[in-house]
């Protein structure tokens, strides 16, 4: 089982594919790490802000919003996304549609594939405690 989509592995730019096998009604993927919400490191975001100076110097200005900006650079690449980002460590998550408030949730990211401006992942979320968890989509 691979999930496609354009991207890039190794540096080489193409169709980029997430490997994972099933195992009865269960989905395993494989080459991803669960990263939990957290505030932004100082050098990722530093990272972020270099990346925006250069690839928009006209519209990015240091002192604007550095997560409206990547909002606007992901929306420029063909993101439909929400914009209500969540901070982890590694960078900011873009999910597909805005989570739900009060919720515990953590993030499947994936560690092959990278977009210009990060990497595609999955926000796993729960709204009760042992209850059901639910995905939404993102970068």
């Amino acid at each position: 089982m691979t999930v496609s989509g354009p991207g890039s592995v190794d540096g080489r730019v193409g169709i980029a594919r997430l490997r994972g096998h099933g195992e009865g009604e269960m989905v395993w993927l494989e080459n991803v790490v669960l990263v939990k919400p957290a505030p932004v490191l100082d050098d990722v975001m530093g990272h972020i802000e270099s990346f925006l100076a250069r690839s928009k110097p006209e519209r990015y200005q240091v002192g604007m919003e550095s997560e409206k900006a990547a909002f606007e650079s992901l929306r420029e690449m063909g993101f439909t996304g929400s914009e209500k980002w969540v901070a982890m460590e590694a960078g900011l998550f873009f999910p597909q549609w805005e989570l739900p408030e009060r919720v515990e949730v953590e993030f499947i990211i994936a560690v092959d594939i990278h977009w210009r401006l990060g990497s595609p992942g999955l926000a796993r979320y729960w709204e009760k405690t042992g209850g059901a968890a639910s995905y939404v989509p993102g970068d």
